[in-house]
């Protein structure tokens, strides 16, 4: 063997090795892209469980602050009008009603409260908006005074705001029933039922709410 032969056996050896090596790394590298494409997997499964717990939290503080609200409903005065203190009044998506009861760092007393919907400032959707506004002494004894106003979104971008009302609108009260509206300003429901609709493919998740009235007839 010449020592030519033998240098070019040795570099076709030192090719080959090389190749084995690119061969190796190659997949090498495939063995962590799949690591790491399981672990971005991974990572968006977890925060969608944390998106989903923080949604259904704010839904399930939504209802109860609605709920508190209703059970502290304050019952109507004989003429109440309707924007007098203890008028109660509600549509289809709508309602109207005044409550002892003040969420966290409000004022303590009376205060009347508007459910209603207003369109999104995003999309086709509609946000259920909550009015408060603090009852004055005077209105109480029938003189009605201003008072600042507290507007909040309770729920973004939802499809759809039903409310029912179950009690006896007429003179006879045997005959109770599910109403769509409530008119009978000096008389609340029995009960109230609230629905909220949302989109196809959003997470949130509204289970029927429906409140029992304390002081009704």
């Amino acid at each position: 063997m010449t020592a030519t032969s033998a240098k070019q056996e040795c570099d076709d050896r030192e090719a080959g090795f090389t190749l084995i090596e690119m061969v190796v790394a190659l997949a090498l590298l495939a063995l962590m892209t799949a690591l790491l494409a399981g672990s971005m997997s991974g990572a968006r499964r977890v925060l969608a469980v944390v998106e989903r717990n923080t949604t259904v939290v704010s839904i399930g503080a939504v209802q109860t602050y609605i709920r508190s609200a209703l059970a502290s409903v304050v019952p109507p005065q004989s003429g109440d009008g309707n924007d007098a203190a203890g008028a109660f009044s509600g549509s289809r998506s709508n309602l109207r009603f005044t409550t002892t009861f003040a969420a966290q760092g409000q004022v303590d007393g009376a205060y009347r409260v508007a459910l209603s919907l207003m369109p999104s400032a995003v999309g086709t959707t509609l946000d259920l908006i909550v009015t408060q506004t603090l009852v004055r002494d005077g209105d109480i004894d029938g003189v009605t005074t201003i008072a600042p106003q507290l507007r909040s979104v309770l729920i973004p971008n939802i499809a759809g705001f039903e409310i029912g009302y179950f009690g006896a609108q007429g003179e006879i009260p045997d005959e109770m029933g599910w109403h769509s509206e409530w008119t009978k300003r000096d008389r609340i429901p029995r009960l109230i039922r609230i629905d909220v609709r949302f989109l196809s493919g959003d997470p949130r998740v509204w289970h029927r709410l429906q409140v029992p009235l304390q002081m009704a007839d």
